[in-house]
């Protein structure tokens, strides 16, 4: 039982933890792309390396900040 309630306070921990990451990366992303579009990808390319467990969406959105400042 003591087991169960550790793993469902370490997923709720990690659940919060991902999703005050995203926000902080989107709203990061959104102010760098509209106030210095050149310096979205830094940004998220910091995101990717400082925390390897999000490289995934780091990765995505690093691709679009890329994309979008090429069609710029």
């Amino acid at each position: 039982m003591l087991r169960y309630a550790m793993l469902c306070y370490a997923m709720l921990c990690y659940a919060m933890l991902c999703y005050a990451m995203l926000c902080y990366a989107m709203l990061c992303y959104a102010m760098l792309c509209y106030v210095m579009r050149c310096y979205a990808m830094l940004c998220n390319a910091m995101l990717c390396y400082a925390m390897p467990c999000y490289a995934i969406l780091c990765h995505a959105m690093l691709c679009y900040a890329m994309l979008c400042y090429v069609m710029l």
